[in-house]
């Protein structure tokens, strides 16, 4: 697997792109090399292999929310190839940024690596701060073992991988034609930390492992004093050598001492300011966060293909409720609290207009909106003012729609 070209995928949708913009120019100038993905969950962009690919060339994802409905984990083809892409290599870290104006409370829950840009690139403490988690990086782990502790040694390469380190083993990531010899000075000495894998084979064993166990040793020399590099790893019981008796030695073959060697390496990497391994490592997209869907939208039109569509496009904000005419409107809301009523101006059995002032006297706290390819006659076009009832023309998008929703009832 090649090495990644830029440290980090910006991820935003068209409406966040001038800000994300903005924010990347901050980064050229802080030397940080960016990738800027637009994802339009209405048109599909996601869906060409164009992101996937870039996303391969980052070694970060940073997820640009604007609002609820500008996010490009609305996008569900986005949010598979992100999650392909957190799992395909070790070290790919995902972290969502908060544009200005977007409220906490916008959130049922947001992973804790989540940066708050309040005042935008203005803000410098948080821009630092997403600089900081662009640079972080999993600590690199050096496997040293003997060839015949290879079943065992590939459980703990497994073991690492999915707590979030990156480990280096000789079998994957030596490349055909490269010395070997070379290639394994180059990875001890680019290691943040060494593991000695010991069994009674490698405490005997002659050969390749002591090579390797005296490049380790030197580089360890060069290190900070009280620095955790060297870790005598036991894979089964075995004496430790002579060379390594002064180091504290962790025996994983003993229930719970994997928790130990954890803790060991989550120590490396705070006193080496890598940071972000006190967090828990991002598996699945859906973990960046999650919106509050605490509320509820009453959606009324006869045309049925309409109504189905903004149903599904609508649902990423809570719950939505369907209804083809205005007596099954009427019936629907009963008991109901509402956050937005949105009516077609042309129903079977009345007007929007005459409905939606109904239904609001019973949920005062609704956002009442009015969608119509008509003209208004004059009168009811008063009543929309009176009313506070803003009108919608066909033809519109959906997004337009839900920013209305997110904007009259100050769910940005």
């Amino acid at each position: 697997m090649s090495p990644p070209r830029f440290d980090v995928f910006l991820a935003c949708t068209p409406a966040t792109r001038e800000n994300v913009d903005l924010i990347a120019d901050e980064l050229d100038r802080r030397g940080l090399t960016h990738w800027t993905g637009v994802i339009d969950p209405d048109s599909n962009t996601a869906g060409n292999e164009a992101i996937p690919q870039a996303l391969r060339l980052c070694r970060t994802c940073a997820v640009f929310v604007g609002n609820r409905f500008d996010s490009p984990l609305r996008d569900k083809q986005f949010r598979e190839a992100l999650l392909q892409w957190l799992n395909g290599a070790g070290g790919r870290s995902a972290f969502p940024v908060a544009l200005p104006g977007l409220p906490v409370t916008d959130f049922k829950r947001i992973h804790p690596s989540a940066i708050w840009l309040t005042n935008g690139i203005a803000d410098r403490e948080s821009i630092d701060s997403l600089c900081a988690a662009i640079r972080t990086r999993p600590i690199r782990v050096f496997l040293c073992h003997a060839s015949d502790d290879k079943h065992e040694v590939r459980k703990l390469h497994s073991w690492l991988t999915e707590h979030g380190f990156v480990p280096w083993l000789d079998e994957r990531d030596i490349l055909p034609g490269q010395d070997w010899h070379e290639a394994i000075k180059s990875a001890v000495r680019a290691s943040d930390v060494v593991l000695i894998c010991l069994s009674p084979t490698a405490v005997s064993k002659s050969g390749y492992v002591q090579k390797e166990l005296r490049e380790a040793l030197d580089v360890a020399d060069e290190q900070p004093f009280g620095a955790i590099f060297l870790i005598p790893t036991k894979l089964a019981e075995c004496e430790v050598p002579s060379r390594l008796q002064h180091l504290q030695w962790v025996e994983l073959y003993k229930d719970g001492r994997h928790d130990a060697l954890l803790a060991a390496l989550r120590l490396r990497a705070a006193s080496v300011h890598f940071g972000g391994l006190n967090l828990p490592p991002i598996q699945d997209a859906d973990e960046l966060y999650e919106w509050d869907r605490s509320n509820a939208i009453l959606l009324v039109d006869d045309n049925r293909d309409l109504l189905h569509f903004l149903e599904r496009m609508l649902s990423e904000d809570g719950t939505v409720f369907v209804a083809g005419s205005a007596t099954d409107a009427r019936s629907i809301a009963t008991g109901k609290l509402l956050t937005a009523i949105v009516a077609d101006y042309i129903l079977p059995d009345g007007n929007g207009v005459e409905l939606l002032v109904d239904l609001i006297e019973s949920n005062p706290g609704a956002v009442p909106l009015l969608i119509t390819g008509a003209v208004l006659p004059p009168v009811e076009e008063a009543l929309c003012e009176e009313k506070g009832i803003p009108v919608l023309r066909k033809p519109f998008l959906a997004r337009d729609l839900a920013r209305l929703i997110a904007t009259r009832s100050g769910r940005r």
